[in-house]
């Protein structure tokens, strides 16, 4: 950052720099400089006559100004005639600061924890775009990336190991970069929100009868309880027996049972039962102080049916998506506790586990490689088991969303004729994840509404052509990719269309250097302007003495590259005018102002010696 101020004053003034009325002094940060005195103002000061007052321009610089350097800075002159001052409002754009914490977790599960932080206090200056969240086992080294994408201050980091503890980071970023990072106060276990009861003391046996035994124990000393589990089975047996006969079913042997006991109810559990054997069945329930009798109705539970299709997958992108389903039909008559989600590489072909404790019939997969391609499936599951799958009709590709390309930048007019522009333009910074195949060029008069367009070109670079001369137009570019074409780009400046070059003036008028019996050598200055374009040649022209029309003075009219010429061919004692026109890309120019007629004639030599000679008249 550069701030300067030119001032004249005398006596000499003191300087200070402020910036928010605190004192700028010049150290390894800044940079206080006073450049060479400027001259002297050429107007009357105000004391009226005109004032010797010596100045400079005052310079402070901050090599790396950062978003502290923010805020109003003004420079102070003072002498002992007064002081004055002026001010200069500076807004730092910055990258943003860190995220404000605490960076914490507000759900546990064995494989996922969701974290939450505040957006920073500090944007930069800029608008906050997204937050970039990483993740490291504890004791580890390597930052490994979850999303670099996030748009809110809370996300779910998943597909975690149960039992082991991470560390997390998030950094904000917006269009100047990327934050310094918010950490999490202490590595986070991925564990279940809740712990198995601790394990009970053996029951005693209170009383026993001919068909039944009272049994009690003690609860467990870490809880909370919702009920108990009863089994029993005969000494020496490894099956759970026991004889029961029921109404309307058929009397079957129960391999294997367990009684489930809460204070307002018993639960028995057949593990080999099956859907038919469901109906309706009396119970009888006896203890010392009598016996009661009620109907009830069996329904078999078993594993549930697979969820119910399709297998919606949406919101694709380079590294995650989002799993969508209906839970199953059928939940096998206990209630769905989770789903399974599994996803395959379709290069390695194995199915591997995204998460086993998804709780709604929704999921957000991350940690996808971008590029690859992508088969899912999902199962039920209740606490009697696991469904058949249901499998997404077709693979995905992890990649960004397609979408338009954005506006070129730096369209420019680089060249500029009587009927024609020339434009070139920087490639979007961001082409939508396709590649640009083209880029669609759109003219009109500065005050028309409606824009025309060339054909699409395929390099950063057109010729507009067929312009009017001495119309004004603006121009503008969009690129194109296979999504569709973008937004185009802020129009040019007017250009005006104009030759780029002219001919060039006439020359200034020949001079005779040299006359023979039949030529001239004749030379010329060149012209003052030469239309923009570089001479290449001039053309010699020559007229005789009462002829109407010039004509060329050279073989075939052809031009002499220098600004002098040797003409020959002409007639002995003829009188002659000479003429010069330059050449140069836009044709031939003006002529020069002919010479004086030229008489052309055999040159004489000089004399060199110089004798009397006398004579006398003869003697006879």
């Amino acid at each position: 950052m550069r701030l300067a101020a030119a001032w004249f004053g005398h006596p000499q003034p003191t300087m200070v720099w402020t910036l928010n009325d605190k004192t700028v002094k010049p150290d390894g940060k800044n940079v206080i400089e006073s450049s060479e005195p400027l001259p002297p103002p050429t107007h009357p000061g105000p004391g009226g006559p005109l004032e010797q007052s010596p100045g400079a321009t005052e310079v402070l610089t901050v090599p790396k100004a950062r978003r502290a350097d923010t805020g109003e800075y003004k420079l102070t002159l003072m002498n002992d005639q007064g002081q004055t001052s002026t001010t200069c409002k500076v807004e730092v754009i910055d990258v943003p600061a860190a995220p404000s914490g605490p960076l914490e977790a507000t759900d546990v599960k064995a494989d996922e924890i969701t974290l939450h932080w505040k957006a920073p206090e500090d944007d930069g200056g800029e608008p906050i775009t997204n937050y970039v969240l990483e993740k490291k086992p504890k004791n580890s080294d390597n930052w490994e990336k979850v999303s670099g994408f996030l748009h809110g201050t809370t996300a779910t980091v998943r597909n975690l190991e149960e039992g082991k503890e991470y560390d997390f980071r998030v950094m904000a970023e917006n269009a100047m970069g990327v934050s310094e990072p918010l950490t999490t106060d202490h590595a986070i276990k991925a564990k279940h929100p809740f712990d198995p009861p601790s394990g009970m003391d053996k029951p005693t046996v209170e009383d026993t009868t001919d068909d039944s035994v009272t049994i009690a124990w003690n609860p467990p000393r870490k809880g909370p309880v919702t009920g108990y589990v009863v089994e029993k089975r005969p000494k020496g047996d490894k099956n759970w027996t026991k004889k029961s006969t029921g109404q309307g079913g058929n009397d079957k042997e129960w391999h294997a049972f367990k009684v489930e006991v809460t204070p307002n109810e018993v639960i028995v559990t057949d593990t080999k039962a099956e859907k038919e054997d469901s109906g309706p069945l009396q119970i009888t329930l006896k203890n010392e102080k009598g016996e009661a009798t009620a109907p009830v109705t069996l329904k078999v539970q078993g594993p549930p049916e697979p969820p119910k299709g399709p297998l919606e997958v949406t919101d694709v992108r380079g590294d995650s998506c989002k799993l969508s389903w209906n839970p199953p039909a059928d939940n096998g008559g206990s209630p769905v506790t989770n789903y399974i989600v599994e996803k395959m590489d379709t290069k390695t072909g194995e199915w591997t586990p995204v998460s086993r404790f998804v709780r709604q019939p929704e999921y957000e997969v991350t940690g996808l490689e971008e590029g690859n391609n992508y088969k899912f499936r999902v199962r039920a599951e209740n606490e009697l088991g696991v469904s058949e799958p249901l499998e997404a009709e077709r693979s995905i590709k992890a990649e960004n969303p397609a979408t338009a390309p954005d506006s070129p930048s730096n369209v420019n007019v680089v060249d500029v004729d009587s009927d024609k522009v020339k434009l070139e333009w920087s490639k979007p910074r961001n082409d939508g994840g396709r590649k640009v195949t083209g880029y669609v060029v759109e003219y009109k008069p500065l005050n028309a509404t409606e824009w025309e367009r060339i054909p699409v070109v395929k390099e950063p670079t057109a010729t507009v052509d067929g312009l009017k001369k001495g119309e004004k137009y603006v121009f503008r570019v969009a690129a194109k990719n296979d999504v569709g074409t973008g937004e185009p780009s802020r129009p040019t400046k007017p250009v005006e269309c104009k030759p780029k070059y002219t001919t060039a003036d006439g020359p200034g008028q020949p001079s005779v250097d040299d006359v023979g019996k039949n030529f001239v050598d004749l030379s010329w200055p060149k012209p003052l302007k030469d239309g923009g374009s570089r001479i290449t040649g001039y053309v010699v022209e020559k007229r005789k003495k009462n002829a109407p029309d010039w004509e060329p003075a050279t073989p075939g009219g052809k031009p002499v590259s220098g600004n002098q010429a040797h003409i020959e061919d002409l007639d002995e004692n003829g009188e002659y005018e000479f003429r010069v026109r330059p050449v140069n890309a836009a044709g031939v120019g003006a002529p020069s102002d002919p010479t004086p007629l030229v008489k052309v004639k055999p040159k004489y030599g000089k004399w060199t010696k110089h004798t009397i000679l006398s004579a006398s008249p003869p003697r006879s």
